[in-house]
């Protein structure tokens, strides 16, 4: 959060949105990407399914087990994916 601060501060609000929105939008992609990589993408939409269909549909649907729930609460580092996106602003490539 501080660092999303300070990159609003650096660049201006409305840069600095499209800043942290770059940002996580790298961010997810690529841990989408090596999501499915390291784990195949049937594992991921299965562990994915069973979180959302646990919680719209928890009688019929059994919450992820204990693999599935590791796999899909791994920490991301932001702050790599933050220079990355203040990058992309700053030098107007987008």
């Amino acid at each position: 959060v501080k660092l999303a601060a300070a990159i609003g501060a650096l660049v201006g609000v409305e840069r600095g949105l499209l800043a942290i929105a770059i940002s996580y939008i790298l961010a997810g992609g690529l841990v989408m990407a090596w999501s499915i990589w390291t784990h195949g993408p049937w594992r991921l939409l299965v562990a994915m399914g069973r979180l959302l269909g646990s919680m719209v549909l928890p009688v019929w649907i059994q919450p992820p087990d204990a693999t599935e729930k590791i796999l899909l609460s791994k920490p991301i580092p932001l702050a790599g994916f933050f220079a990355a996106g203040t990058l992309i602003v700053m030098l107007e490539l987008i």
